[in-house]
């Protein structure tokens, strides 16, 4: 059985430019990846 988690981060600085995945116990690949700009939600 594999269990999957999933979770979503919110960038706060320009530079938070990466993404990391990583599992335990068994190797995983990621077949598909898509990628989306941000806006900033408060502009103060």
């Amino acid at each position: 059985m594999i269990n999957i988690f999933t979770q979503v981060v919110y960038p706060e600085l320009k530079t938070s430019t990466q993404v990391k995945l990583f599992a335990t116990g068994e190797p995983v690949v990621a077949e598909q990846l898509e990628v989306y700009e941000m806006s900033e939600t408060n502009n103060y």
